[in-house]
């Protein structure tokens, strides 16, 4: 008989060495000159707030470079949230926002910067009427007498206004100027100066660029006062807890 070979016989593996555990890199390991270049790629001043308040280092960058903060302001001007109007009387000043292609971030802004003036005294004792006067870095002047621009120069921009609106010049006789703020005039068309039922164009024009915007349509009975956002003071202050 044949005898029978036995089977190979397996060879055993040597154990497998433990591997060290591996930690996942995230965003708020990078350095804040890798956080503020990403920082500078957002679309505008509400967008960076929201993003510099998801954490402490967040904040803490773009707090602690004022190099950034004048970058982001060259890139991204501040925002027009919308218009006050003057009631000329003993009522609040009413807000009109500007609606940009629903902006959520600008709709967040508008909502969190108290636009109805609810800290303002309204009582009988408090004033005899509330007047507004300007609007600048996010507050809203109000008192019982009004300062004037001065004219200094003219621009022409009647065919550009018609242009805009679609409008003819029996339509729009006049321009008013409602303000200027860092080099853009907010002005409107003086429908509502011959009938009060009749909507007006609000426009604002970049003295820089030469660019004339249209920003909605609105009937309206007094004063109206362009509203910008200011810079929080929670990313400039390094002494604000958030």
């Amino acid at each position: 008989m044949a005898s029978q070979e036995p089977p190979p016989r397996r060879r055993r593996l040597p154990p497998a060495m433990p591997r060290e555990p591996t930690i996942p890199t995230t965003i708020i390991d990078l350095g804040d000159d890798l956080i503020l270049d990403i920082f500078l790629r957002l679309p505008s001043l509400p967008s960076l707030v929201r993003a510099a308040l998801a954490c402490h280092a967040f904040l803490a960058a773009v707090r602690s470079s004022p190099a950034f903060r004048r970058r982001f302001r060259e890139l991204h001007p501040p925002p027009l949230l919308g218009f006050f109007f003057d009631p000329n009387g003993s009522e609040m000043p009413p807000f009109t926002p500007v609606r940009r292609r629903a902006d959520p971030d600008l709709a967040a802004a508008v909502r969190g910067a108290d636009v109805f003036l609810t800290r303002l005294p309204c009582h009988d004792d408090a004033a005899p009427g509330w007047e507004l006067v300007m609007c600048h870095g996010g507050n809203v002047v109000l008192t019982d007498g009004v300062e004037e621009w001065m004219r200094d120069n003219a621009i022409l921009l009647e065919a550009e206004v018609l242009q805009a609106t679609k409008g003819s010049r029996d339509n729009h006789h006049a321009l008013k100027v409602w303000d200027v703020i860092d080099g853009i005039v907010y002005l409107s068309t003086s429908e509502a100066f011959r009938d009060r039922r009749l909507p007006s164009w609000f426009l604002s024009f970049c003295l820089e660029t030469r660019k004339l915007e249209k920003l909605f349509h609105k009937t309206f009975d007094h004063e109206v006062f362009p509203y910008i956002m200011a810079w929080p003071p929670s990313l400039v202050r390094s002494n604000v807890i958030p």
